[in-house]
């Protein structure tokens, strides 16, 4: 968390509001006196749910509800998850197309996984960078996810009624299908690397390891992704 406050805070204007949604979780007062620091206390709105993990099932949605709807009424929701750390351009690259009319921006981004290892260790190992070509109705098509940084204006939240929250998992491709078809005009996709998204041992695309690294498409990959997680495991 600190390296996104990190990230995220010189990419700040005057105007902007930051809404930190601690979803279930310990509160890291480390955090909050860097926020308080960097971005200033008057300009951050912290929001704490506090549940048993054991109901999380499909809470994200409900956390970035809560959060959206803390924004002011006539700003732009950049959603970004703790583990998705923003490139250095990535805030006005979505801005700018904020600016010019777009309802929902995206972004192609890179990855890096976190992998158990014996001994309790961890290693964080690189993954092909998440890219993606838009075009109209891709999302309704199912050609692409919606993963990764996302924006969309608050009106548009407010219209589509933000995210649902019984959809889980795939909620933000829920939400970005559902712009698609209210603005299919105003769906932009910036073909540069936003942030790197970090993949949690426990997510659910660290399950999909293999696949991530060798798609069905390149069936050649095989041998070598074999070799790379048998060395992996004996680290």
């Amino acid at each position: 968390m600190e390296m996104q406050v990190r990230a995220i805070s010189p990419q700040l204007k005057e105007h902007d509001h930051v809404v930190l949604v601690i979803d279930a979780d310990e509160v890291d007062p480390d955090v909050v006196y860097l926020m308080h620091e960097r971005i200033g206390r008057s300009r951050i709105t912290l929001i704490h749910l506090d549940y048993p993990r054991e109901h999380a099932h499909g809470r994200v949605n409900i956390a970035r509800n809560i959060g959206a709807a803390a924004a002011p009424r006539d700003a732009a929701i950049v959603d970004v998850d703790d583990h998705d750390i923003l490139r250095p351009y990535a805030l006005g690259m979505i801005r700018s197309k904020l600016d010019e009319g777009a309802a929902y921006v995206f972004g192609n981004f890179g990855v890096q996984a976190i992998i158990d290892i014996p001994g309790g260790r961890q290693m964080v190992e690189t993954w092909p960078n998440h890219i993606v070509e838009y075009t109209a109705g891709a999302f309704g098509r199912g050609d692409i996810d919606g993963i990764g940084p996302r924006a969309s204006r608050r009106d548009v939240w407010e219209q589509l009624r933000g995210w649902k929250p019984r959809v889980w998992p795939g909620g933000d491709f829920d939400y970005a299908k559902r712009v698609e078809l209210e603005y299919p005009a105003g769906v932009v996709h910036i073909p540069e690397l936003l942030a790197t998204v970090t993949v949690d041992p426990d997510s659910l695309m660290a399950n999909e390891r293999d696949t991530v690294l060798c798609p069905q498409e390149n069936p050649e990959c095989q041998s070598s992704t074999s070799t790379e997680s048998e060395a992996t495991s004996g680290a």
